[in-house]
């Protein structure tokens, strides 16, 4: 039986490639996250899940953050996963943004920034080893697929601060059927 590559699945080519057809699944999951943030009332933005947890402005932030980090650690830059300070471009993570379409606008920025690194590495790139400076070693792609597993589970978190104020979370697969 020929297992293929992630490209090749079974010997058959995704279309548009796996780097594509990769990116696709991360403006999946970032289409859910932005509707997400238009969901949460400017006065919710300072909120946490519960005490002692980052706000709902952190989480969104340090989902970019985290992003941006590992797309740039990656590509061969620098590991750097502090939000970006004033005037830098593009300014994200943190207190840095606060309402929901100031989100959307710096997570499109982020995610073009990654996907050219990941068009630049290829599949042959996503699958060299990287050495990170926080303990990981193998592998690109799996250290990359680490920004989805991140995003989505900072927005449950989010979710979590919308459930507790009344508020129904998006529906996952596009839009909820009447």
């Amino acid at each position: 039986m020929n297992q293929g590559s992630p490209s090749q699945p079974g010997g058959d080519a995704l279309p548009g490639g796996f780097v594509q057809a990769y990116l696709h699944e991360l403006d999946r999951v970032r289409e859910v996250t932005v509707r997400t943030a238009r969901l949460v009332p400017d006065a919710l933005w300072p909120e946490s899940p519960a005490a002692g947890m980052m706000t709902v402005a952190e989480l969104l932030g340090h989902v970019l953050d985290t992003e941006r980090g590992i797309a740039s650690g990656v590509g061969g830059g620098p590991w750097d996963f502090e939000p970006a300070g004033e005037g830098s471009s593009p300014p994200v993570g943190g207190s840095l943004f606060h309402p929901a379409e100031d989100f959307a606008r710096r997570s499109a920025e982020v995610r073009v920034e990654t996907a050219a690194v990941l068009q630049r590495l290829g599949e042959t790139g996503l699958w060299a080893e990287v050495v990170a400076p926080f303990g990981y070693r193998g592998p690109a792609l799996f250290l990359v697929d680490s920004i989805r597993e991140n995003e989505v589970h900072h927005r449950g978190q989010v979710f979590i601060v919308l459930r507790k104020h009344g508020l129904k979370p998006p529906w996952l697969y596009g839009e909820e059927a009447g």
